[in-house]
């Protein structure tokens, strides 16, 4: 007992951790052998009948190299009387009892290493992985012998792919098994593979260009149809559709690839394959045959592409709030964890489809809002253009028109075919009626990219609105200019009768509830990130907390928070927003009643995860909240 001490203390410590963590701890076996410690399952082939693992693998072995196999020794040494067979596809079949198992990818398991590559390549067509991945994969199979861990890294490499996902939650929801460790794999890998491994581009165009393009590259020339069902999932901006590799390609397999995307659920690789269809028309006519049947999945029935965005945004959200609190992954810049959590929403939405969708979403909001509030906010440093809000049901149906209407509006008029003309007036009807039709034209998820602000010269189409309110700076006025801020930006002078406005609201004393304050307060915190204007922003935060007094006895003080979060985000200097918002947190909780100090602390120690320098400052906020609990 004493002599196997050491090993029971090393089982007990590695349990203490969280779960990745300990997997990752002891990963390269150093542990594992010092303490005999066991990482690999036996195989369950049937009720009380065990395998260990290494013991099946060379039973495959052998099978594969020519031998014939026919018992095995379980668990407890006792000989099982088997059937072994290795299908053509590379799948080990084992029959004990009677019964049958499977075990993929049992072909890399072969002694011959030509043999390993070959089933390696028919894997890779079957799977889409990041290059950095599949470059791995290659140096496993190619040497000399392939070990049982070399053939376990190459199993779980390949389970982390998009179609592995999907094949593991379809079998999930049909046993009602799904959970969110399902949707929201600890697996780093199975991000990469979404898009492409981020390495060390600092924006999103440098990002497609120095990394994601190599990989899409490889992907279109070696399995079209898989690069293009793989890389949709991503394509949540116009500028992320590669149009230049689809015109490379053969129209036969555009056009194959387009009528493909026309089954699918997710509204992103429909509207893509659209785009794709605008951009080829002029070359062949079939085109608009393949865009009509787009448009009739996308908005044949808008209640349906309704619940379908709905759906979506509840996963988006759900995965950007996970991605902005994982230790390693938030770390990664908001426009890969973005575009990240747009492929794992529109994979999620494809194995799953979108029923229950309204009531998904309320969960999602009331289990993962705050984070996702938050963590979008405090990005908006970088990424400002993207409204969180933007993420709803609603504005996604918007979002997906306007990238419809675009594509077809860059035709020539006398082109544009009456086929789609017909439908998508249909669907501007129905935006018209929900009064979206702004959020049809504004920036799109992966469009949220922070650039040189506008002159008043610049703001053709607003200009009139922008000098009625320098003129005379007031709510009604502001508003007025939501459209032009949305779209364009913040121009230098309209910037500064913004400051003239929150002054006058100051001295003013208007209250929070009367009027359109809150929205005028929402929209110049904005105004304030866009322009990168230190002092705006410490108006409006100052205007903010001022009126966390006003609050009812029961209502909650997360869009104070909100404001106080955005208006850091005007800081350039990241040091001082982070001083500056934690001491303004600080305020709020002296000043907040006690009736929402639960709600108060709540959101304080939702900030705590997505933060690391903002963490450490925000000790004297928490006390302060749990001070306010012991009141209430």
């Amino acid at each position: 007992m004493l002599r196997d001490l050491p090993r029971l203390r090393a089982v007990f410590a590695l349990r203490k951790l969280e779960g990745q963590l300990s997997s990752d701890v002891i990963s390269d076996g150093a542990i594992a052998t010092k303490f005999n410690i066991p990482t690999h399952k036996p195989a369950n082939l049937g009720p009380g009948i065990t395998v260990h693992q290494d013991r099946l693998l060379a039973a495959f072995r052998n099978v594969l190299a020519g031998k014939r196999v026919t018992s095995i020794a379980d668990g407890n040494g006792k000989r099982l009387t088997v059937k072994i067979s290795v299908a053509e596809n590379g799948t080990a079949q084992i029959v004990v009892n009677k019964k049958g198992f499977s075990f993929a990818h049992a072909g890399l398991l072969s002694p011959d290493r030509d043999t390993r590559r070959a089933f390696l390549d028919r894997y890779l067509k079957e799977r889409s992985l990041a290059n950095a991945y599949v470059d791995e994969l290659r140096s496993l199979v190619s040497r000399q012998a392939m070990t049982d861990d070399d053939f376990v890294t190459a199993v779980s490499i390949l389970s982390g792919s998009p179609e592995s996902f999907v094949q593991t939650i379809k079998a999930k929801v049909t046993t009602r098994d799904l959970s969110n460790a399902d949707l929201l794999p600890e697996d780093e890998r199975h991000w990469d593979n979404l898009a492409a491994r981020w390495r060390n581009s600092d924006s999103l165009e440098e990002f497609i260009r120095a990394e994601w393009e190599e990989q899409r590259v490889r992907t279109f020339h070696e399995n079209p149809v898989s690069a293009f069902l793989s890389g949709s999932l991503s394509w949540c901006a116009p500028g992320l559709v590669p149009i230049e590799l689809m015109q490379a390609l053969p129209t036969s397999v555009t056009l194959n690839l387009v009528e493909r995307a026309a089954s699918l659920p997710d509204h992103f690789a429909v509207t893509s394959a659209f785009e794709v269809c605008a951009d080829r028309l002029a070359t062949d006519s079939r085109f608009e045959a393949a865009g009509t049947k787009l448009l009739d999945q996308l908005f044949g029935d808008m209640n349906q592409l309704h619940e379908r965005c709905t759906f979506f945004s509840a996963i988006f959200t759900l995965t950007l709030a996970r991605l902005a609190q994982h230790q390693k992954l938030r770390r990664k810049p908001p426009f890969w964890r973005r575009i990240t959590a747009a492929a794992n929403a529109a994979l999620v939405t494809r194995a799953c489809g979108s029923d229950n969708a309204e009531k998904l979403f309320e969960w999602v909001v009331n289990h993962s809002g705050k984070a996702f509030l938050f963590s979008t906010l405090l990005e908006e440093v970088a990424e400002p253009r993207w409204k969180p809000e933007w993420a709803s049901g609603n504005h996604l149906v918007a979002d997906a028109f306007g990238r419809v209407d675009g594509a077809l509006k860059k035709l020539p008029e006398a082109t544009r075919p009456v086929t789609w003309t017909a439908r998508i007036e249909k669907a501007r009807e129905w935006i018209a009626e929900k009064h979206l039709q702004l959020f049809a034209i504004v920036p799109a998820i992966g469009e949220s990219a922070r650039r040189k602000q506008p002159t008043l010269e610049d703001a053709s189409g607003f200009q009139s609105a922008f000098k009625e309110f320098c003129d005379a700076p007031t709510v009604e006025g502001l508003i007025d200019c939501t459209p032009a801020v949305y779209v364009l930006g913040a121009p230098k002078d309209f910037v500064a009768a913004c400051h003239t406005l929150i002054a006058n609201l100051q001295k003013t004393s208007v209250r929070l509830a009367e009027d359109n304050t809150k929205f005028a307060m929402e929209l110049l915190s904005f105004i304030a990130v866009l322009a990168q204007d230190d002092s705006l922003a410490d108006a409006v935060a100052q205007f903010a907390l001022e009126k966390v007094r006003e609050l009812k006895d029961a209502e909650s003080t997360v869009e104070i928070i909100l404001r106080l979060i955005e208006c850091s985000s005007a800081y350039t200097d990241r040091t001082k927003a982070a001083d500056a918002l934690a001491r303004r947190l600080e305020s709020l909780s002296f000043l907040a009643k006690p009736s929402v100090s639960v709600d108060l602390h709540d959101s304080l120690s939702q900030l705590q995860l997505l933060d690391e320098e903002l963490s450490k400052r925000l000790g004297r906020a928490l006390a302060a909240s749990r001070l306010a609990r012991c009141a209430a």
